[in-house]
């Protein structure tokens, strides 16, 4: 471990490093479910971070090597309180593989600010060397859940009542906003962050009855990538087993489908959820990867 330094990446590594994140996320032991398995998607995945973008990953090198040996991204949110760990992607041999994960968390100790007070992971459900890294630092488990696609010519008819669904408006925002933070609360995004994000590539469908919001569905397109993802969908409790769920998304594929770079959609969803599993799978969608959620409280000073 002597000839190990964890260093933030350089501008001149980070075409190296992202190659390496490509080599690890490829292979399902070692798989992180925030990041995609190729160049173009992992970059796409990251495209929300700050600029430049090498400055988020701490790298580590094996000096007597002249070789990257481990990476570890650094993500966070203070209105969330959250700090989201994409890693740590370490390429050495389990007698080693540990400390030098070790070297990087606490590396990434220091960046995260003191009052972001939670530290998530998401992996696959293979990566037993991140699942028992989180268990030494008391992470614990929040979630199982399997990742689902959907491609371009799969794509089933679509559900008889589509016309309900329609691009949200200024005047539902509100109602919009209150039924997520409802629905999932303390996630990934508030629903005004939701609401910020909106543009060509980023839209929020919605089934309303008056003013009122009973169901929504947000959907992201790459079509650089060739690739959308479902981000939400939220149904009210009292709008539930109507039929509701399969209409948003009908209107979001038929959205995410009619830009023409687009090939695939993606989505997670709770390993659980039945109800869930068999809505997708009656749209056509295959299941993928299954990932666990690890999250713990900071123990930084």
């Amino acid at each position: 471990m002597n000839d190990l330094t964890i260093r933030p990446c350089r501008a001149s590594q980070w075409t190296d490093v992202v190659d390496f994140l490509v080599a690890m996320n490829t292979r399902i032991d070692h798989h992180i479910g925030y990041l995609g398995t190729d160049i173009p998607s992992i970059l796409d995945d990251l495209s929300e971070f700050p600029e430049p973008l090498h400055e988020a990953f701490l790298v580590a090198h094996d000096e007597r090597k002249q070789a990257i040996v481990g990476a570890l991204g650094i993500e966070t949110d203070a209105e969330i309180g959250r700090a989201w760990l994409h890693g740590p992607f370490v390429d050495r041999p389990p007698a080693t593989w540990h400390r030098v994960a070790d070297a990087l968390y606490a590396a990434a100790k220091h960046v995260i600010p003191s009052d972001i007070g939670e530290h998530e992971l998401c992996i696959g459900i293979e990566n037993h060397r991140v699942e028992a890294f989180g268990k030494r630092h008391r992470f614990v488990s929040f979630s199982h859940s399997v990742s689902l696609s959907l491609h371009r010519h799969d794509v089933a008819a679509p559900d008889k009542e589509i016309d309900r669904v329609r691009s949200i408006d200024p005047a539902r925002y509100a109602a919009f906003v209150a039924l997520q933070e409802r629905l999932f609360p303390k996630t990934y995004y508030t629903g005004q962050q939701i609401l910020d994000r909106m543009g060509d590539n980023v839209q929020v469908f919605v089934v309303a009855e008056e003013d009122d919001v009973i169901g929504y569905i947000v959907v992201r397109v790459s079509p650089d990538v060739g690739t959308g993802y479902i981000e939400f969908v939220g149904v009210a409790e009292k709008a539930r087993k109507r039929g509701i769920g399969s209409q948003l998304v009908s209107g979001a594929l038929a959205w995410a489908f009619d830009h023409g770079g687009v090939h695939e959609v993606a989505l997670t969803v709770s390993a659980s959820n039945g109800a869930a599993l068999a809505l997708y799978a009656k749209h056509g969608f295959r299941r993928g990867k299954e990932l666990l959620g690890l999250r713990t409280r900071s123990t930084t000073p």
